[in-house]
C-alpha cells in the first residue's frame, strides 16, 4: 500500500488528495513522524483537509502530543461538519455521501484514540486477507 501511495504521488505532482493518502498510509504502518510531516505540509481544503486532520491528530496522538491532536481534531470536526452541510444541499451527490460516512468513521476512531479507548496499533494490524 505504501508504495502505491508514494508512486502515486510522484505520478500525480503532490495533488494535496494524493499526498494527504500517502500520509495515511504512512500513519497506518506506524511511522507516525513521517505522517505527521506529510499531513501538515498541503492540508487542502473540504473534504481532504478534514481527511488529513482527523489523521495528523491519530498520528499526533500516538507520539503522545496530546494538546497538539485535540487541536487537529477539533480542526477536522469544524471541516467534516462543512462537508456535511455542503452534502445536504446536494443529497443526489453519492461521492458527498460518501465522503461524509469516510470522515464520520475516521471521526469515531480519533475519538476513541484521545479518550485512550482500545484501538488497534495499525502498524500490528493486518492489511491483507489470506
Amino acid at each position: 500500500m505504501l508504495l502505491l501511495a508514494e508512486l502515486a504521488e510522484k505520478a500525480a505532482g503532490n495533488e494535496n488528495f494524493v499526498t494527504q493518502t500517502l500520509g495515511a498510509a504512512l500513519y497506518r504502518i506506524g511511522r507516525y513522524d513521517d505522517a505527521t510531516e506529510i499531513l501538515q505540509s498541503e492540508p487542502g481544503e473540504g473534504y481532504v483537509a478534514a481527511y488529513a486532520g482527523f489523521f495528523l491528530a491519530m498520528a499526533q496522538a500516538k507520539l503522545e502530543n496530546d494538546e497538539e491532536a485535540q487541536q487537529s481534531f477539533d480542526q477536522a470536526v469544524a471541516l467534516a461538519e462543512q462537508t456535511d452541510d455542503t452534502r445536504a444541499k446536494q443529497p443526489e451527490d453519492t461521492r458527498q455521501w460518501y465522503c461524509s460516512v469516510r470522515l464520520a468513521v475516521l471521526r469515531d476512531e480519533v475519538e476513541a484514540l484521545l479518550n485512550g479507548s482500545n484501538v488497534p496499533d495499525p502498524a500490528k494490524t493486518p492489511t491483507t486477507i489470506e
